[in-house]
């Protein structure tokens, strides 16, 4: 007897279903102001920090540092901080800049690599998981909209 296991991309459920993928939404953004300088934060609900550390490095962020419960880092002309207020709360990102060109294309493109991120390593742990109750995958399946089909043996 097989079992079959469909993984939506996460990219589309981030449209679907923002608050299931980690995606950093524009519209939660609150602006605070000193004459060119800007600050805005936004709401994530991205709670793994080897994931978005990872996505931090493969964004190209320059000076990443971790202290206390807060990722520092910038690129481009974005100063970022991503910081828990509570451990069990997800991220609030702030991002600091004297420019707002571009800002919501800069968050989108992190939110994007996130859900990638994330995408990958769920598929990894349900891949890890099946080895551990030694089941056997059939059949693996990649479609065009990335949505992955697994077959699993379960005799």
């Amino acid at each position: 007897m097989s079992i079959t296991v469909t993984s939506i991309p996460i990219l589309l459920l981030s449209e679907i279903v923002p608050e299931l993928t980690g995606a950093i939404k524009y519209h939660k953004g609150i602006e605070t102001s000193n004459q060119d300088f800007k600050e805005i934060n936004f709401d994530t609900i991205i709670m793994d920090k080897t994931i978005l550390l990872k996505t931090l490095i493969e964004h190209e962020m320059q000076n990443i540092v971790e202290k206390d419960n807060r990722i520092l880092c910038n690129c481009e002309d974005f100063y970022l901080e991503f910081y828990k207020i509570n451990e069990e709360k997800p991220y609030n990102l702030k991002i600091s800049c004297f420019e707002q060109k571009n800002i919501k294309e800069f968050v989108n493109n992190i939110s994007s690599q996130y859900s990638i991120n994330t995408q990958e390593a769920s598929y990894n742990k349900i891949k890890e998981r099946l080895k551990e109750q030694n089941l056997e995958i059939e059949d693996e399946e990649v479609f065009e909209d990335n949505t992955i089909v697994l077959t699993v043996n379960l005799e």
